[in-house]
């Protein structure tokens, strides 16, 4: 019976998932950081903010780019099936190009479709093949058979398990010593219908191996880096065995190295996994120059990139105080303050915002805007102007200046002095909003604003001014005189309007003249009062009396 096979536990393995970018942070993106200035076209260092322009962008280090699509085609990878143990398990990843802070990386994403062709299997028993899907269950092998179709090689079913034909690698001189169908070869039995016997590996070619089990050499291997059916010195490539590479050889996976290291696409002589070293092209590992990118990034706004020093360590680096870490929320910005790293710290320093009082926003050139400043908060304060400014000057002599209510932007309305009050700085009196001076005689004042309310009184020979006379000096005083109601509960009546008028006459505002005009209409209020009286008589009458209710007489008590 075949030793050694036992089958896989059902379902996809826990992957190692891991990004390849340099840091280690899983296969999906890490959670995005603020974006740092970059991006733009450019043609040399002296272009960009940053001081660093590759690939024909701006940005902090690396190979910079605008858009996934900007980066090299060594950020991309297709799908590579991976390996458990020394054959494939169907789980591959493929690498896609991202552009992360306006820096190139690769990020692994899981894709099976690399493993088509490949397969899984146990010696002795028919193989699994992978498929093209992108995502595929893990290939499972079985260690029973119902039948040698179940089996693979030179191996048949026996008891439902494949085992090597029953005389194999029995010692021989020609086939009579051999039972059965078996053949004789290189002094061993096996099988006749599967190639040449073996008595080891330097009896097959091809750089196949001999089975021990069976004594029959390989004709075919399993999958990418197996070496099972391989002769020493050999691996798996595309199902056919080549010969393992010596140091300085190129390589793209470490099966391929015989020292079982390929660093940095190159068969190492040694692991050369210490920071700051690399492997050479004659695959010798050695110290790399001062100054060389090393170790992992991080998502710290003040990190920067990692360089090797002269003792080949690799330094764990701050950015410079003039990269831009926070910038100025763009909801406040003359308010807010863009924050700078310190040069060592690789956290960016708390969000503060301008000194209060930092001039913000934009003047609307209304009289009493004043200008907008921000607060203890970060905020763009829309100010106005005390009460104390005045927003409009006093134009004449009867004008009246204004100042701001400390609440709104607009000057209130334009006011004058009121007539009949004293101008300001000169002689007379102030009549819509003109100075007058009419009637002044020996530098005192006489007369008011005569379109409104003159004043009779006044200087002269006459003793009154005689400019004056006869002019109206308080207007037309109208009601409605001499009602007359319908019934004596009347709530309504009619009349005319009837006016008095008032007028000069020598000094004084005199009534000259009563007017009457158009119908008026005018009402009373009635409802409850005594109307009437019923009474009954006799030495002591008895009376009862009537009250009005909705304008009649009606009895009450």
């Amino acid at each position: 019976m075949v030793r050694g096979c036992t089958k896989l536990a059902d379902g996809r393995p826990d992957r190692g998932d891991a990004s390849i970018d340099g840091g280690g942070g899983g296969i999906h993106a890490r959670p995005p950081v603020r974006e740092q200035l970059g991006g733009r076209a450019c043609a040399a260092d002296d272009a960009c903010r940053s001081g660093h322009c590759e690939n024909g962008f701006c940005c902090e280090e690396g190979v910079c780019c605008a858009a996934a699509d900007d980066c090299p085609a060594g950020f991309s990878r297709a799908s590579r099936c991976g390996r458990s143990g020394d054959d494939t398990d169907c789980q591959g990843q493929r690498l896609d190009a991202v552009c992360r802070e306006n820096r190139c990386v690769s990020v692994a994403i899981d894709d099976d479709s690399g493993c088509a062709g490949s397969q899984r299997s146990c010696a002795g028993y028919a193989p699994v093949r992978c498929s093209d899907d992108i995502d595929q269950d893990v290939a499972l092998y079985t260690n029973e058979c119902s039948s040698t179709a179940g089996c693979s090689g030179r191996y048949v079913c026996i008891d439902g398990s494949c085992e090597a034909p029953v005389g194999s690698c029995q010692s021989c001189g020609d086939a009579s010593d051999c039972q059965g169908n078996l053949q004789c070869g290189q002094g061993s039995c096996c099988a006749a219908d599967f190639g040449q016997c073996c008595g080891d590996d330097r009896d097959c070619g091809d750089g196949f191996g001999c089975d021990p089990v069976t004594c029959g050499c390989y004709d075919s291997c399993l999958s990418d880096g197996d070496r099972s059916h391989c002769a020493a010195g050999y691996v798996c490539v595309e199902r056919q065995c080549v010969a393992l590479k010596a140091p300085g050889e190129a390589c793209e996976e470490t099966f391929e190295c015989a020292s079982g290291h390929c660093v940095d696409d190159v068969c190492c002589g040694e692991a050369c996994d210490e920071a700051c070293h690399a492997c050479n092209a004659e695959g010798q590992c050695e110290a790399e120059a001062p100054g060389t990118a090393c170790g992992d990034p991080n998502d710290a706004d003040c990190d920067a990139p990692d360089t090797c020093d002269e003792q080949a360590r690799c330094v764990d680096n701050v950015a410079p105080v003039v990269r831009i870490c926070r910038p100025a929320d763009s909801a406040e910005p003359e308010c807010d303050r863009a924050e700078t790293c310190d040069g060592s710290s690789k956290v960016c320093p708390d969000d503060a915002a301008q000194p209060v009082d930092t001039p913000c926003g934009d003047s609307s050139n209304a009289a009493c805007d004043a200008p907008d400043s921000c607060d203890d908060a970060g905020h763009c304060v829309d100010r106005v102007a005390p009460d104390t400014r005045v927003c409009r000057a006093a134009a004449s002599a009867c004008d009246v200046a204004e100042s701001c209510d400390g609440s709104l932007k607009a000057c209130p309305s334009d006011l004058m002095r009121a007539d009949g009050a004293t101008c300001a700085g000169d002689p007379g009196r102030c009549c819509n909003g003109v100075c007058d001076t009419d009637g002044i005689a020996g530098g005192d004042l006489a007369g008011a604003c005569r379109s409104d309310a003159p004043d009779c009184v006044g200087t002269g020979s006459w003793g009154y001014a005689a400019a004056h006379e006869n002019e109206i000096c308080a207007g037309p005083t109208c009601g409605c005189g001499n009602c007359q109601y319908a019934t004596t509960c009347g709530q309504s009546g009619s009349g005319q309007t009837q006016c008095t008028q008032n007028r000069c006459q020598q000094g004084a505002c005199s009534l000259v003249e009563n007017t009457t005009g158009a119908a008026c209409s005018c009402t009373r209020i009635t409802e409850g009062s005594i109307c009437g009286s019923n009474c009954t008589g006799g030495v002591e009458p008895v009376c009862f009396f009537d009250c009005c209710q909705s304008g009649n007489c009606v009895g009450c008590f």
